[in-house]
């Protein structure tokens, strides 16, 4: 006990301690209340997300399964997609399609034949269609197919010329 206020010296220790017991308790309580009303937030935004995902992809699978047409395409486009990544498959493919244009290439040689004319006679200089094709639009349809080509050959010749084209 002190002699000016008759009480011992530790209970206003005792007395400063219960009451930052209290303020801590007090805290501990707002912090909690705080930490269950985001943890519910963050929920309430996970289960809507979720959600949203579920419909977006349900809504979408559900459109496209809703026409064969779609079905297909999208079945098709997969497969595509799929065909991407194998490079041999992409060969042959290139190679039927090459196929597929010197086949024709044969079959219009053939009905060139048939008509009388020879295949072997056309010159890569020959004019072709231009006389046609102009006496078709006028002079203001624009340049023709060979013109195009020639204006073309003329500004990349120099490239040909240095070895970087091959023919």
């Amino acid at each position: 006990m002190t002699a000016e206020d008759g009480q011992h010296p530790d209970s206003d220790a005792r007395h400063a301690a219960s009451l930052d017991n209290s303020i801590n308790a007090e805290l501990e309580a707002i912090l909690n209340e705080k930490l269950a009303r985001e943890k519910a937030r963050r929920r309430r935004s996970s289960v809507f997300t979720l959600l949203f995902f579920v419909g977006a992809i349900g809504g979408a699978s559900a459109w496209v399964t809703s026409s064969p047409e779609r079905l297909t395409t999208l079945k098709q486009t997969v497969s595509d997609i799929k065909s991407l990544s194998d490079v041999k498959g992409l060969v042959s493919k290139y190679q039927a399609g090459l196929d597929k244009v010197a086949v024709r290439g044969q079959q219009i040689d053939q009905a060139t034949i048939l008509l009388g004319g020879d295949p072997a006679s056309v010159s890569p200089d020959e004019q072709g269609f231009d006389q046609e094709m102009r006496d078709l639009v006028g002079e203001e349809g624009g340049p023709t197919t060979s013109e195009r080509d020639a204006k073309l050959r003329e500004k990349f010749k120099s490239v040909q010329e240095s070895g970087s084209l091959t023919n």
